[in-house]
This record gives C-alpha cells, sequence and structure tokens, in this order.
C-alpha cells in the first residue's frame, strides 16, 4: 500500500489507475480499522467480514449486507455435494440439513464430523438429537476443520459472548444470555427479558442493581456481536437466537446457574403472561416459550412440584377455546409429573384434576368421570376425607355425573357431598346448603351456594375479567336456572355476555357460547331472542 517515501497508507491506490480489491477477513473489534481504510476511489473496492453489526461499520459510502443462513434448498445443495464422495449420502440428508438450522458454518462442520467418522445421516442425527452430549463433541476437533476453519463454531461463539460481556452495562450480555438459551429460538418477546425475574437474576450474578434499561442495552451488545437477532419494530420486540447458540450457551453454563435459569425463564414468562388473553400474538409467543423452557429444563421445572407456568400454558389453551389441545396437553403433563414427582404427590393429583376438567369440557364426559374418581380416590388417600381439596373434587365429580346425565350416581354423590360438608363446616355453613325442600332441591341449592361462594372468594384475590370468574359466574348462571330462579339466570347471563364481549370481542369462542347458552335459555324460558320480551 506504500512505497518509499510514503507515509499515509493507501496513497499509491488512491493515485493507481489499475482495479484492485482488498479483502480485511473476521474482523473481531471496529477499532482495530482505524488508519487501515484504504482511501475511496473509483478503481478499488474492500470487502470486510465480520459478525459485528456496530454502527462504525456503516455510513460512508460502505454498504452493510447481512449474510444469513442458508435456504432450506441451500443446504440441501450444499450438502449433497459435501456428501457426495466416500460419505454416505442417504435419505436423512434434508433432515440433517434443518439439525443445525440452516447454519452455513455449522453445515460445514456437520458434515466434516460425519465424513470423516464415516457416519450416515440418520447415525449423525441420532447424536445430534441426544441432549446429553454437548455441541463441542458433534463438531471435527480443531486440527480437522474444513475449508481453513480457524475455530468450532462453539469456539466461535465463545468468544462472541467473551467480546459481547466486555462494554457497557458489563458482565450482563452473558447471563442474559443464559435466560435466552431456555427460552423459543424463534422468539421471545424483550417484556419477559426486562421483566422483574430477569432483572433480580442479573442483579444476584453481577452483584449491583440491574434496571430495565441496562438489560436491554445488554441486549443490543448481543445484537451486534449477531448472538441474538432483536427488531424493535416488531409487535412485541421480538428476541431471536439460533438454537446452536442455545445449545452451546447451556453446554457451558455454570452448574449452579443451570439450576436456577429455568425457574428465572419460568417466572419470567408469568409475570408478562395476560390475565385475560386477548392479544393472540403475544399468547401464542409466550406459549411457544413456555414450551421450550420446560423441553430445556427437563426436571428443571419440577424441582419444588408443578412450576405454576405448566398450568397457566396448559389454562390458557382452553380458555381460549382450544379446548381439545388442552385435554392433550394436561394428559402429556399428568405423565410428566408422575415421571418426575411419582403419582403420590399433591401436584401429581392436581394436574389429575385439571386433565379431568378439560377433559368434560372436550365433552369427553366419559373419561373426565373416569379421571375424576381416580382424583377423588388420590386425594382420599393424601388429604384425607375432611380436607377441602377432597371436598372439592367430590363435588366436582357431582357436578359432572349430572352433566353426563347419570341422575341416581349423581343424587347418591351429592348426598355424600351434603354428608361431608355438614361433617365439616356444620348446618349452618353457606356451602351446606341447609333448609328444607325436597333432596334434589336441597343439592341444587348446594351447587349454587357453592359456586356462589367461590365467586366471592375469587372476586377478592383475582381480577373481575379474570377467565377464571367469568368461569364460575357462566357455571352459576347454569344452576340458577336448574333451580328455577329464572330471573336471576337470565340476568347472570346476560351480564356475563356484556362482559365477555367488552373483555374478549364478538368473535371469541367463550362470547359465541355464552350467546349460544343465553339464546337456549330465552328459548326454553318463552322468550323472543331478538328483543327477551316473552311471546
Amino acid at each position: 500500500m506504500t512505497g518509499p517515501g510514503r507515509d499515509r497508507p493507501g496513497q499509491d491506490l488512491a493515485g493507481t489507475p489499475r482495479r484492485w480489491l482488498i479483502v480485511l477477513d473476521d474482523v473481531r473489534d471496529p477499532a482495530d480499522l482505524n488508519g487501515l481504510w484504504p482511501p475511496r476511489t473509483d478503481t478499488g473496492r474492500v470487502l470486510v467480514t465480520t459478525r459485528r453489526r456496530d454502527a462504525a461499520l456503516r455510513g460512508n459510502g460502505r454498504l452493510l449486507i447481512e449474510v444469513g443462513l442458508f435456504t432450506p434448498e441451500e443446504s440441501r445443495v450444499y450438502l449433497r455435494a459435501k456428501l457426495s464422495g466416500p460419505a454416505p449420502a442417504d435419505a436423512g440428508a434434508p433432515v440433517l440439513a434443518r439439525a443445525p438450522g440452516h447454519l452455513p458454518l455449522a453445515l460445514a462442520q456437520a458434515a466434516t464430523y460425519l465424513i470423516d467418522r464415516r457416519l450416515t445421516c440418520a447415525e449423525y442425527l441420532e447424536r445430534f438429537e441426544d441432549q446429553r452430549r454437548e455441541l463441542h463433541a458433534l463438531l471435527p476437533e480443531p486440527r480437522a476443520l474444513p475449508d481453513q476453519h480457524r475455530d468450532t463454531v462453539a469456539a466461535t461463539w465463545s468468544l462472541s459472548v467473551d467480546i459481547a460481556d466486555r462494554p457497557e452495562p458489563a458482565g450482563l450480555a452473558a447471563p442474559l444470555l443464559e435466560v435466552m438459551a431456555l427460552l423459543d429460538p424463534n422468539g421471545i418477546p424483550v417484556a419477559a427479558l426486562t421483566s422483574p425475574a430477569v432483572l433480580f437474576h442479573l442483579e444476584g450474578v453481577s452483584g449491583s442493581a440491574v434496571g430495565a434499561e441496562q438489560a436491554r442495552d445488554a441486549l443490543m451488545c448481543l445484537d451486534r456481536l449477531s448472538l441474538v437477532t432483536f427488531n424493535p419494530a416488531a409487535a412485541h420486540a421480538e428476541v431471536g437466537v439460533h438454537a446452536l447458540v442455545q445449545r452451546a450457551v447451556r453446554d457451558h453454563c455454570a452448574e449452579e446457574r443451570s439450576r436456577s435459569l429455568p425457574t428465572v425463564a419460568a417466572d419470567a414468562l408469568l409475570q408478562v403472561w395476560p390475565s385475560i388473553e386477548v392479544d393472540a400474538a403475544l399468547v401464542q409467543s409466550l406459549r411457544a416459550n413456555a414450551a421450550a423452557v420446560h423441553a430445556a429444563a427437563g426436571a428443571g421445572l419440577w424441582r419444588e412440584g408443578r412450576h405454576s407456568l405448566l398450568l397457566r400454558a396448559g389454562a390458557g389453551l382452553g380458555g381460549s377455546g382450544l379446548v381439545d389441545e388442552a385435554r392433550d396437553y394436561f394428559e402429556q403433563l399428568l405423565a410428566t409429573a408422575e415421571r418426575h414427582l411419582g403419582p403420590d404427590h399433591p401436584d401429581t393429583a392436581a394436574t389429575l384434576g385439571d386433565l379431568a376438567f378439560w377433559q368434560a369440557e372436550a365433552g369427553d364426559q366419559d373419561a373426565a368421570l373416569s379421571t375424576h374418581e381416580r382424583w377423588f380416590t388420590r386425594l382420599l388417600g393424601l388429604r384425607g376425607p375432611n380436607h377441602p381439596d377432597t371436598l372439592a373434587a367430590l363435588g366436582d365429580f357431582a357436578h359432572h355425573l349430572t352433566e353426563a346425565d347419570r341422575a341416581a350416581e349423581a343424587a347418591d354423590t351429592f348426598r355424600r357431598f351434603l354428608d361431608e360438608h355438614l361433617a365439616v363446616l356444620g348446618p349452618e355453613h353457606p356451602l351446606s346448603g341447609g333448609g328444607g325442600g325436597s333432596r334434589a332441591k336441597r343439592n341444587t341449592a348446594l351447587i349454587v351456594s357453592t359456586h356462589e361462594a367461590l365467586l366471592g372468594v375469587q372476586s377478592r384475590v383475582l381480577d373481575p375479567d379474570d377467565p377464571a370468574v367469568l368461569t364460575t359466574r357462566s357455571r352459576l348462571a347454569r344452576w340458577l336456572d336448574k333451580a328455577g330462579d329464572r330471573r336471576a339466570a337470565r340476568a347472570a347471563f346476560e351480564e356475563l355476555l356484556a362482559d365477555r364481549l367488552r373483555v374478549l370481542g364478538p368473535d371469541h369462542d367463550s362470547v359465541q357460547n355464552t350467546r349460544s347458552n343465553l339464546a337456549h335459555w330465552r328459548s326454553r324460558a318463552g322468550l323472543d331472542r331478538r328483543t327477551g320480551a316473552r311471546r
């Protein structure tokens, strides 16, 4: 670039008519380029490769070109060419292309590992999907790296994390990325990453107070090093992180922190999960993140019993009208609870009750009754006959017997429920349903009183628009009708419809169900469906 008597870099390049190209490969710090930028001329070009996205690399006529992932077709073409030699290019190649997330560097190193060990694609995938194997064990040794690579994928990211951790706020980028390593790689709401749970975790790691602004700045440090992608313009300012970055971070996380991280991530999601799920995009993202942390954490969300996030994710499915999905979710959750906690743990019993509820909501009454009976029997052994949880299970069982038109069994269970309440609460307690009248009327009055008492408790501790409160109001309206109090039932149905319309909008499944129930009740009561006037 300089000749005899020259003291300014690039002076020869500025004056030469010859065409020239300078390549500065793998720049790790923009400051390293100070004084090295050649002059701007019509005859020359400078190509810089880097993982950085700093503003210092932009401007002055520079064009920043993002080189992202391969497309699925590009991945397949690359592997087809790479495995065309002695390695077996079998039918598993398209799946192998997806496994490293279409990351070119990872695909190159995975293919080299496969060839060197003479594995089939299926055999490599079996190793790759074994979460007990660390990422570095699935890549070539440094001396066997392909295409003049200097570092493995895992080593490259480790160095990038170290660099991201240095700028202010120093020491926050790495622990923030550890939380993100358990969440959905396709999108994490930034609100979760600045939630009180995450800020408290960052304070514990750094030893000083951390606010949402500092957490966001740490996030931007990760974005500048291409460890994450942050899109502030997205609906919920979502953050993406490659699945292989997540795996590398989990592999190198200190054991003491790795034990607490699942709870941090789950608490963060709960803290930003809206009590009223009207924002479908946000809720869908939160569900995906809940599934991701559960899958990545293994037993991490079961160490102190079932984490509340697992209940929230399943109940939200049903609350949005996806009752079949909610039933299937709790079937799987019950199997997981039995595996991690055992069949006699109280939280396993609670999951059994959740399953029974959503089986009934999905219309599978026989399965719901069978599960309810198992739930009550389990609670009877765990809590005893007089515990409120046992009594609630017995009452719920009776309710679903009635819904299934098994009147004789329902009457026997209601009598048992009534006797248990009389023994525990006394004949004057509102749940005892004391008073004259036929046995059937006393049982119906008991159910009405039970729902009224439950609604009173919920109204004190929950938001009045909470789905649990609205569900209890719906059930109470139905039982008021069965008890013969049609005026109260009509008022309850109409008020419920107005509130659900206000909270959920006209197209929500719960609104449609309430409107249908009200129309059905008006028809039975002899009222005009349009005006509400008696025919």
